[in-house]
């Protein structure tokens, strides 16, 4: 991880393949030349491994607002649920997959919405409105329509589009809660039990479940000290 910091803050120039003059370039002949192996070699080593470490928006956040946590490589087979003839049934799969363990989160409390995160973004991106909000306090939270998390306890809340979604973690598994349903699944998002909350249309996905899961185990534990240092 040193070795990557290192790399990304050297600035250095891009390789240029060698080009024909413009009276040899006739008959067809290949005009601009393929990397040489040297070169290749040197443009490859500019990469910025993005996929494996992006903390480019916590280092420059002058409020401390951004941070990074640590999550498990994540390859699991989610149900879908409709609601038919007044139950709920499972109708398929879908599969969720997280590769990158580095991930980073937003401390609202924190935020005066600068835009440095913005500026520096290497993915022309927006951290502070696109990365996972969370919020200290749940008076807070309780304002916000989207993109917001507020943990306490076992628990982590979820707000979008106005509902609110409550996920319950225990040793054996989960205890979800929407304005849809609510539901009890294994450890691996297997469906124990269901109960019906409110009729829907279409296929009710649980990535969210997912989603949740990983934010609260990835935060809790690489991250305690919001918790600890808030309570008091």
């Amino acid at each position: 991880m040193v070795e990557i910091k290192r790399g990304r803050i050297r600035k250095e120039a891009g390789q240029r393949p060698q080009v024909l003059p413009r009276t040899e370039a006739t008959g067809g002949r290949l005009v601009e030349k393929t990397f040489t192996e040297e070169a290749a070699r040197n443009e490859a080593a500019r990469c910025m491994q993005c996929s494996t470490v992006c903390d480019k928006c916590v280092e420059v956040c002058p409020n401390r607002a951004n941070y990074t946590y640590i999550v498990g490589a994540v390859k699991s087979t989610l149900p879908t649920i409709a609601y038919e003839n007044g139950k709920l049934v499972v109708i398929g799969e879908e599969l969720f997959k997280v590769a990158q363990t580095r991930q980073i989160v937003h401390l609202h409390d924190f935020c005066n919405e600068c835009g440095n995160c913005a500026s520096f973004c290497v993915h022309h991106g927006k951290p502070y409105q696109d990365k996972p909000r969370l919020f200290l306090q749940e008076c807070d939270f309780k304002l916000e329509d989207n993109n917001a998390f507020y943990i306490t306890g076992n628990t982590i809340r979820s707000r979008d589009g106005g509902m609110e979604s409550k996920l319950k973690i225990r040793k054996d598994g989960f205890i979800f809660k929407n304005h849809l349903v609510l539901m009890s699944l294994s450890i691996d998002f297997k469906i124990k039990e269901m109960t019906l909350e409110r009729g829907f249309g279409g296929v009710l996905s649980l990535r969210k479940v997912a989603e949740m899961s990983l934010l609260f185990n990835g935060i809790t534990t690489s991250l305690p000290f919001l918790f600890e240092d808030w309570a008091k």
